[in-house]
């Protein structure tokens, strides 16, 4: 039998040489931040859809990742509504356990909140809700800003974070729309 030691030594030298250039790649050239943007047009004045976006518990009801897992736990704290309202989650692994809170909030055009998650990682990163009147219909953005640290820089070589969480914006959108638009 022939003496594998020199394939063997191949194999792991090429596989370090290429975690290495992943490693290389996500340090230099993958974003140390990131933004995510999603809009939709609501047949409705501002000041309608501002409480479902300054409230925790309305903004959960649409909230696409609430409906990802019925049995999820969520607390509130906080005021009901405005600055210092806050939810906390725990979740299955699709949606995981966290805390947000409000930080800023405007009528009726910005809310902010500051998001925390502990599992299935840590991580945080800031949410806006910024709502545009015109006319009798609103623009609502719903931005997500944040930085990536070096294990999320490699992860998103693998993995679109735009297309997955941007995705979910467009599912909440749409049921918020959907439900301002149907009380109006």
């Amino acid at each position: 039998m022939k003496d594998l030691r020199p394939v063997i030594l191949k194999i792991v030298a090429a596989l370090a040489i290429a975690v290495a250039g992943i490693f290389i790649y996500a340090a230099t050239v993958m974003p140390k931040s990131f933004r995510i943007v999603r809009s939709i047009v609501i047949a409705a004045p501002a000041a309608d859809i501002f409480p479902y976006v300054n409230n925790m518990k309305k903004m959960n009801s649409w909230n696409p990742w609430m409906k990802l897992d019925p049995n999820v736990k969520v607390t509130y704290t906080g005021p009901e509504e405005g600055l210092g309202a806050a939810s906390e989650w725990d979740g299955n692994s699709n949606v995981g356990a966290g805390r947000a809170t409000v930080t800023h909030s405007f009528p009726p055009y910005l809310v902010r909140l500051n998001m925390e998650w502990f599992k299935p990682m840590d991580g945080a990163s800031t949410v806006d809700y910024s709502l545009k009147q015109v006319g009798d219909s609103t623009t609502m953005e719903w931005i997500m800003l944040g930085k990536n640290n070096f294990i999320s820089r490699v992860m998103c070589i693998f993995m679109d974070r735009d297309k997955i969480v941007g995705g979910e914006f467009e599912k909440g959108l749409a049921e918020l729309k959907n439900a301002v638009e149907k009380r109006n």
